[in-house]
């Protein structure tokens, strides 16, 4: 009888501990991913069509930078890139549910510093950062003011107009970022004029190639409708454990096997990017799940 204890206990302690070393090591990595969106031959018809554009998009940070040597590591490898512009996609930093404890700002302002020395840099509002402002609104203020004393871009239901192109950045409510009834993967019904509402009619940007910063990948249907052309969305952390198939096990609204969780999707002639994101928090397990940063390339 003891025998056998001893062998169950191997069978489960094993798998248990290479599971746990696997998940430390991809936690502490960095992968480029390369995509390529192509424009309507209108976007910016005024502008030469032959001309690439390249962004570096993170999104996520969360405690990435806890790692060693990380904050150097994502900074070299956007230098080797040569991007046009960096786009944060929200969480760059953390502030956790019913915390008393404002979120320390420090990593994220050295980011955003070491960016906007070389790039122009447009940061977008996550959850994260709507909670920081709902909490401690004269902590975000001042936040903010530092961001754009370096000169990025905060986008928080606004747009930044550039030639042939437009960046929208969506701050939604707090309510669309609630998990309901996670195993049937429901979410908060976006009425159908909210996006125009918040961020005006995409066609205020006349032909430029529309981008929108939508934290939740869950409202791409909705993204399209307003007149996205591309969305570029985080916030489910790649699905924290990912299948063969490329869905996530959980995501942070408990949409559970979802297969928006990264990548590329489409609807019509919108195309949603998703990045994995560079760190976790509460959950901290990635399993074929390496944070991310994309690198897109609009033809």
């Amino acid at each position: 009888m003891l025998v056998l204890k001893i062998i169950a206990v191997i069978f489960i302690a094993v798998p248990a501990s290479a599971f746990a070393v696997r998940s430390e090591w991809e936690r502490r990595q960095l992968k480029a991913e390369f995509y390529t969106v192509r424009r309507k031959r209108n976007d910016g018809a005024d502008k030469d069509q032959s001309k690439k554009l390249r962004l570096a998009f993170i999104s996520d940070v969360h405690d990435y930078f806890c790692f060693s040597g990380s904050f150097e590591k994502l900074i070299s490898m956007i230098n080797e890139q040569h991007p046009d512009m960096v786009l944060l996609g929200g969480d760059i930093l953390t502030l956790k549910k019913h915390s008393k404890k404002k979120p320390d700002t420090g990593d994220a302002v050295r980011l955003a510093r070491q960016l906007a020395a070389r790039y122009t840099v447009i940061y977008g509002m996550g959850n994260h950062e709507l909670r920081f402002r709902e909490l401690f609104p004269d902590e975000f203020n001042k936040f903010a003011d530092e961001l754009k004393a370096l000169g990025v871009i905060l986008l928080d239901d606004d747009k930044a107009l550039f030639d042939g192109m437009a960046v929208y950045g969506a701050d939604p409510e707090r309510e669309f970022y609630l998990g309901i009834l996670p195993f049937i993967g429901r979410k908060t019904e976006m009425p159908e004029k909210y996006l125009i509402g918040r961020l005006g009619m995409s066609e205020a940007a006349g032909d430029r190639f529309k981008i929108l910063l939508m934290h939740s990948p869950l409202y791409l249907e909705e993204s399209a409708k307003w007149g996205a052309d591309l969305v570029l969305s985080g916030h489910f952390h790649g699905g924290t454990i990912r299948l063969p198939d490329g869905r996530g096990l959980m995501s942070p609204q408990y949409q559970f096997f979802n297969k928006e969780c990264s990548g590329v999707h489409h609807t019509g002639d919108t195309v949603m990017i998703v990045n994995r994101g560079l760190g976790t928090h509460t959950f901290n397990i990635r399993i074929n799940d390496l944070p991310e940063l994309s690198i897109i390339d609009i033809e």
